[in-house]
């Protein structure tokens, strides 16, 4: 792995403000759940950095914590809230370039009493080192994964294959897969130059895919995505049958279906990130779980945290500008309604939950969701059961959501 310049760290970017405002909020609503199984829990963090974002000379108490911290402080707040007495929980760090600097910030931090361990390897090799030691001791731990690599040459398939195939009582991975980077590459590769991709390309990424041979980088690519069926994908832009978002969006559900067909995955969430009107992702979170708890909280977290993105990231919505994952919706992509009817059809009655992880993960995300099942729930087109039936006041219940008390069961009418 080739060394990153700290300049990288002296100032956080809006990329990694929006990574971290996700990891942060899915952390805080998942981390006592997963206390609650009563199995040992593992945060691993497979790309941690430096800790901190400011110039050296910053107060520390000034700098912008990164994802370890972000991490150690949902750690610490999960256990507080936990009903589980003293939950066993450690978090893990690799860090090859700047280990020493992220103890220093972690001990300085006011979660230093959080369980962690900090390796100055690389990834995958400290990861398995790391876990093969971790079930000398425990057995069927819980484990989520976060991948925020350097490039996306790191993100092998087969190396998250192993993480995967380790017995674990729940496991999640919440992956920043570039999905454009992945396509300037192939491009590149395939000595496509576009104007509209070099355009589109907003900031940097810590390190780039290396100066190989062709050969070798078609390997890489093959490697990152576990296929080579991205290749006509590429070939298919290239001879402009399709356009750059197509490409773009064609290789992401591509990485969706591998995390599911390679790994096993049963629920799979890409996520958007966008920075201006070009409309092209700066890159995609992917988020990986067996667990429709899981799937629905990433879902509700990404709902609820849309207006958030566009007001931080300059994603203004003046002149009519569509949503955030509204634009998701309507590329190349049925209405919403009409997503929903043929997500039901031929399956019966759905729990709450299942439906909504289940949409997350076969359809797409949109804030538009509850909305589209109150009117089809009031035009007939679906039915809606509730437990309980009533409200205290003995009025009928109308909730869209489950909670502990309250459930749902969805069918579609006809």
């Amino acid at each position: 792995m080739g060394k990153v310049t700290c300049s990288f760290f002296n100032d956080k970017k809006d990329w990694s403000k929006a990574k971290d405002d996700l990891l942060k909020h899915y952390l805080n609503a998942y981390l006592v759940k997963l206390f609650c199984t009563g199995k040992p829990t593992i945060y691993l963090d497979c790309f941690a950095g430096a800790g901190k974002f400011g110039e050296e000379d910053t107060p520390y108490e000034d700098k912008v914590d990164g994802s370890p911290l972000i991490a150690l402080e949902a750690i610490s707040k999960a256990t507080a809230k936990s009903s589980v007495y003293k939950p066993t929980c450690v978090a893990c760090f690799i860090e090859p370039c700047y280990p020493e600097l992220l103890k220093i910030n972690i001990e300085k931090s006011f979660y230093s009493d959080v369980q962690y361990r900090l390796f100055a390897g690389t990834f995958p090799e400290e990861a398995f080192m790391f876990l093969d030691n971790v079930f000398k001791h425990w057995q069927n731990p819980n484990l989520f994964c976060y991948l925020d690599p350097f490039g996306v040459k790191y993100l092998k398939m087969n190396a998250l294959l192993q993480i995967k195939n380790h017995p674990f009582n729940s496991i999640e991975f919440l992956i920043n897969f570039n999905s454009f980077g992945f396509l300037r590459y192939a491009c590149g590769v395939s000595a496509i130059r576009e104007t509209e991709l070099r355009e589109a390309e907003v900031g940097s990424e810590r390190e780039t895919m290396d100066d190989n041979p062709k050969e070798d980088r078609l390997c890489k690519l093959d490697a990152v995505m576990g296929t080579d069926a991205w290749r006509s994908i590429v070939e298919d832009y290239k001879q402009h049958i399709i356009d750059g978002y197509d490409a773009e969006m064609k290789l992401a559900d591509l990485y969706k279906l591998q995390l599911k067909k390679v790994l096993g995955f049963r629920y799979v969430l890409s996520i958007p990130i966008r920075f201006n009107e070009s409309n092209h992702p700066k890159y995609r979170m992917v988020y990986a779980t067996n667990h429709e708890d899981g799937a629905v909280i990433m879902g509700d977290v990404m709902r609820g945290r849309q207006n958030y993105l566009y007001e931080q990231y300059s994603m203004s919505k003046s002149g009519g500008c569509l949503g955030l994952f509204d634009r998701e919706d309507l590329l190349n992509r049925p209405s919403v309604e009409e997503s929903v009817v043929d997500f039901l059809k031929g399956k019966g009655e759905l729990t709450g939950n299942e439906f909504f992880a289940g949409f997350y993960d076969e359809k797409f995300l949109t804030a538009k969701l509850i909305d589209v099942l109150k009117k089809l729930e009031e035009c007939n087109k679906i039915t809606i059961r509730r437990d309980p039936e009533n409200t205290k006041k003995k009025k009928p219940s109308r909730f869209y959501t489950e909670a502990k008390n309250q459930h749902l069961f969805i069918r579609l009418n006809g």
